[in-house]
């Protein structure tokens, strides 16, 4: 009997590899359960902030100043450097992994005229991993997505007493507003 063992280098992610030492051929592809977050980051980062800053301008201030937004020059701003080093640099620093949302505003001015266009860093948003986590303060910090029930009243019937180890009957109320 030979002392080496069949495997196969299988990737999981960009950048880990594992062994697999399964026998069977079949293999079962697992779902990418994160899509759906990373999607909805993405959505946000190129629609979102777009459809955001068109319902908050223009802004006007006491009909003296008025800031108009630029439609479609809103821009998210990536670092520099590849996601794995940035993520390193992070975390060894205690610093956050994020990336500048930057959009073109333009200042009018009513009682002179005078109209002055920029560019302005609006903010630092965290940027979502390929692992559907973000790195806040040098931790990695993940979004739990929850089921919330609805309001109402939900009946049990025959539900164990674990302390007692008897059965009962059960009714819970879930208000709308406030804690249950």
């Amino acid at each position: 009997m030979s002392n080496k063992s069949q495997y196969v280098l299988r990737k999981f992610g960009p950048i880990t590899e594992r062994r697999d030492y399964s026998i069977s051929p079949k293999k079962f592809e697992t779902p990418d359960f994160l899509k759906m977050q990373r999607d909805s980051v993405e959505y946000f980062l190129t629609k979102g902030v777009e459809e955001e800053l068109r319902n908050i301008y223009p802004i006007e201030a006491h009909g003296k100043v008025k800031i108009e937004y630029i439609e479609n020059s809103a821009t998210f701003e990536y670092p520099n450097k590849t996601e794995f080093e940035a993520i390193k640099e992070a975390k060894q620093k205690g610093s956050s992994y994020y990336g500048k949302l930057k959009a073109r505003l333009k200042q009018i001015n009513d009682e002179t005229g005078e109209v002055v266009s920029a560019e302005v860093v609006f903010a630092e948003i965290p940027i979502m991993t390929y692992g559907g986590s973000f790195i806040i303060n040098g931790s990695e910090k993940v979004i739990a997505s929850q089921l919330i029930r609805s309001t109402g009243a939900y009946f049990g019937v025959n539900v164990r007493n674990k302390q007692a180890n008897d059965l009962f009957n059960k009714v819970e109320i879930i208000p709308q507003v406030g804690s249950w």
